[in-house]
């Protein structure tokens, strides 16, 4: 039989995972998946599981945090996030999966309530424009998510700047337009460097 103590273990990390849309994942639950593999094993991989949630899944709760933090950031927003947050384009422009969308509807709800303001309203082509997503990735989806909107929808006189708060994890780019001639060089440039942040991230 497998540890009891392990299995509750791994379940109440797990606790808040999809809650509201699928049955809780109790130390039942744990149990029956575990029982896939040779007996002999069960407690090594138990053991292992709870050891690597223990240090990369991320609760509801910090999720919460972090975008409240996110929300307010002086850095970010420039001392001052109603009037940021107001004028700013929030992109909506990942392609493959849906983190970025449950994301901005976290962060939409603490920005209505803190600051009265509704990002789901935003101009997508504003002065500024943010980006925002976990750092579950090696770089793949942030540069082909920006690559495009860069080559078919970014105003051409643009340049970018990046913000990583001191917070557990996320991500958060700053597009601003500029008076520039070779806007859209810059944006090339800004390319490369948006692929290499999340890999030299300290």
């Amino acid at each position: 039989m497998p540890s009891k103590k392990l299995l509750e273990g791994v379940a109440s990390i797990l606790a808040d995972y999809r809650k509201g849309e699928i049955e809780l994942p109790d130390a039942a639950h744990v149990n029956r998946w575990i029982m896939q593999f040779d007996q002999e094993v069960h407690d090594p991989i138990l053991k292992e599981t709870q050891y690597v949630l223990e240090r990369t899944y991320v609760t509801r709760r910090e999720v919460n945090k972090f975008l409240k933090g996110l929300s307010s950031h002086a850095e970010l927003t420039n001392g001052k996030p109603e009037k940021f947050w107001k004028e700013t384009s929030v992109l909506k422009i990942q392609q493959n999966g849906s983190s970025q969308k449950e994301m901005l509807q976290i962060l939409g709800e603490i920005i209505k309530n803190e600051y009265k303001v509704d990002i789901d309203e935003s101009s997508q082509d504003g002065d500024e424009a943010v980006y925002i997503d976990d750092l579950v990735f090696g770089g793949g989806h942030v540069r082909g998510d920006l690559g495009e909107w860069i080559t078919n929808s970014a105003p051409k006189e643009v340049t970018h700047q990046h913000h990583r708060p001191r917070l557990p994890f996320g991500w958060a780019v700053v597009c601003r337009s500029k008076d520039s001639g070779d806007g859209q060089e810059r944006w090339q440039e800004s390319q490369s460097a948006l692929v290499a942040y999340p890999r030299n991230r300290g």
